[in-house]
């Protein structure tokens, strides 16, 4: 009896079709996608997904994540108004959703920085509070979103480069 191909194919999808199921969403990058199939891409699994506008797109499973309803402005996508940004939540840049870390990979970091850190705004002694926001498009790197309290830019900071410039609190 030969190789049964068949089998093999539907053995490697039955993990993603039971973690993603078709019609469940999940978050990649800032946006929210709808499942609506599974392949693969190499030997990558991949869940292919349709964001709002219909556009389609391939997600490494590493790229997709859970998500949490907001918790600053409660799934609407709107918190209080100002004139630079109009009434966007920043917690969830208006999706209305915040992405759930995997196990293993710390949800919040607070944390105070031991060396200056220019490009970022950061100099020693900075305390930073940031949140898992997803992961890095080359290499599933986890990423965190925090604002620096002294020039109020928002970044986007690699969990390896936070760990590398910052002391846990």
């Amino acid at each position: 009896m030969g190789f049964d191909f068949e089998s093999q194919y539907q053995a490697q999808f039955e993990p993603l079709k039971s973690k993603y199921p078709q019609g469940s969403e999940v978050f990649s990058n800032g946006k929210l996608y709808t499942v609506v199939d599974w392949g693969f891409e190499g030997s990558q699994p991949i869940i292919i997904g349709i964001d709002r506008e219909g556009q389609e797109m391939h997600l490494l499973t590493y790229e997709a994540v859970r998500y949490k309803v907001c918790s600053r402005c409660g799934g609407r996508g709107r918190y209080s108004w100002n004139a630079m940004h109009g009434s966007v939540c920043y917690g969830c840049s208006g999706v209305g959703k915040q992405p759930v870390a995997p196990s293993g990979i710390p949800q919040k970091i607070k944390a105070v920085c031991r060396t200056d850190w220019s490009y970022f705004g950061y100099v020693s002694g900075d305390h930073i509070s940031a949140e898992f926001c997803g992961f890095s498009k080359t290499g599933g790197t986890p990423l965190y979103s925090s604002v620096n309290k002294r020039t109020h830019v928002k970044n986007k900071l690699r969990y390896s480069s936070i760990t590398a410039r910052f002391d846990r609190l």
